[in-house]
């Protein structure tokens, strides 16, 4: 982690860690933290990151690639603000906008966000008819989350993690 935050602050200007806030457990809203992949002050209220996003650092595009970008969200998770497995925790803004048109996609908040999910193997998506199938996973995760299931996740995580399917 150290020699991300070396490489992050090496080819960018602003701070090595993006703050963020995001909905967790109960609707209880946290700062998520992640390395900073996108140029500082670039970032746009309701606008998603997309393949190609001009904002994006050289250096940013390798480690969400990777999911590096990732690895300080391991302190929300010893925080208890996250786990390993869960739902993909959200902008306060995204869930009021999404609560309005999925019926029951609050109760994704009755299970920890975690660093990846159903989400994150089904794929990030932005248009609703794609979000409605991924918010039907996380559902079905909430309600039937166990052991086995986290642990069929991680396994489906690693190749993508290794093939670098990150944005």
């Amino acid at each position: 982690m150290l020699l991300i935050a070396f490489l992050v602050k090496a080819t960018s200007k602003g701070p090595v860690i993006f703050r963020q806030e995001r909905v967790g457990l109960h609707g209880t809203p946290f700062t998520i933290l992640k390395f900073r992949t996108m140029e500082h002050g670039s970032e746009r209220p309701l606008d998603m990151v997309t393949y190609g996003d001009t904002r994006i650092t050289k250096a940013g595009r390798f480690l969400r690639s990777m999911h590096l970008d990732e690895l300080p969200q391991l302190i929300n998770v010893f925080r208890g603000e996250m786990s390993i497995v869960g739902p993909r925790p959200f902008r306060v803004c995204t869930i009021q906008r999404w609560c309005e048109k999925i019926p029951n996609f609050n109760q994704r908040h009755m299970a920890r966000p975690g660093m990846t999910g159903p989400t994150q193997i089904f794929g990030r998506v932005a248009v609703q008819s794609a979000m409605e199938q991924a918010a039907s996973f996380e559902l079905a995760y909430v309600r039937k989350h166990n052991f086995s299931d986290d642990m069929r996740i991680i396994i489906k995580t690693i190749p993508i993690i290794l093939k670098g399917k990150g944005i």
